[in-house]
């Protein structure tokens, strides 16, 4: 992946190098193929669940993103998962904390109580397959590289799953 080099302030005189032309190809291919980071899982791990009626991580280990930003660059972050919660209106809630401070449902260290997605269980125990969730822009980020990790509750005393054996599962952050 390219990465983004602040242009140089050019001298008049200054001769021209393959270095100095190969920074301007590099910024060049960075905005052509901005930076992403995905995570897939399709048919594979165990299914997660919980129980817990307060945001808490679904797994750092697998759910965690890592993207560099330049100043000015906005985010888009998107989730699709197969979901169900354990009875009707037990419904899985997913938000997004980017570096551990900040979630994107409320922009504070306090997410909001409905979360950034709702996963509508419309009977006990029905799975909700592999509906994405509306993609959530995010601007104002500071350059620098950034974490995504994705969390969860359930809306209700109940249990919420997160069907990754032989379901697919996919959680992205990319640079718009």
């Amino acid at each position: 992946m390219a990465d983004w080099i602040d242009p140089r302030e050019w001298v008049v005189g200054e001769g021209i190098t393959a270095t100095k032309l190969n920074e301007i190809s590099e910024s060049i291919n960075y905005v052509h193929d901005k930076p992403k980071s995905i995570v897939t899982i399709f048919g594979s791990g165990a299914d997660l669940t919980t129980t817990s009626t307060t945001i808490v991580a679904v797994d750092d280990a697998q759910f965690t993103l890592s993207l560099q930003v330049i100043a000015g660059e906005s985010v888009v972050v998107a989730l699709v998962v197969d979901t169900t919660g354990s009875t009707t209106n037990i419904n899985p809630v997913y938000d997004v904390i980017i570096d551990d401070t900040t979630y994107v449902s409320s922009n504070t260290a306090t997410p909001l109580t409905a979360g950034l997605w709702t996963r509508y269980t419309p009977t006990a125990a029905t799975s909700v397959s592999g509906l994405p969730a509306a993609p959530v822009i995010i601007t104002g980020l500071v350059a620098g590289v950034h974490t995504f990790k994705l969390r969860w509750k359930v809306s209700a005393a109940g249990t919420a799953t997160l069907y990754l054996n032989a379901k697919f599962c996919q959680f992205s952050a990319r640079i718009l």
